[in-house]
């Protein structure tokens, strides 16, 4: 049985429709909130040691789809978490 193909996060990300940056926030979301219901969604990447290049298999793409079209959009959605931790919030008088 042959192995299947592993995808690197470059490669992951055109499949998806989305930048690097993006998924490295969505895998930024599932470290912080690993408890959360759509952190659970992500497929979990093989990796050799921590500094090595990420791998996803071809199958993984249908399960970052899935998150995808889940997550609310904007800076109140589940992601602000992590895309707006450096927003000064407003402070109220």
């Amino acid at each position: 049985m042959a192995k299947e193909r592993m995808l690197k996060v470059e490669e992951l990300a055109v499949a998806v429709g989305v930048s690097v940056k993006t998924i490295n926030n969505w895998y930024a979301f599932k470290q912080a909130e690993p408890k959360h219901e759509l952190a659970k969604l992500l497929p979990d990447f093989e990796q050799e040691h921590p500094r090595a290049t990420r791998l996803w298999k071809m199958s993984d793409i249908w399960r970052v789809k899935d998150f995808q079209s889940r997550i609310k959009i904007g800076r109140n959605g589940a992601m602000g978490v992590i895309t707006q931790k450096y927003v000064k919030k407003e402070i109220a008088e």
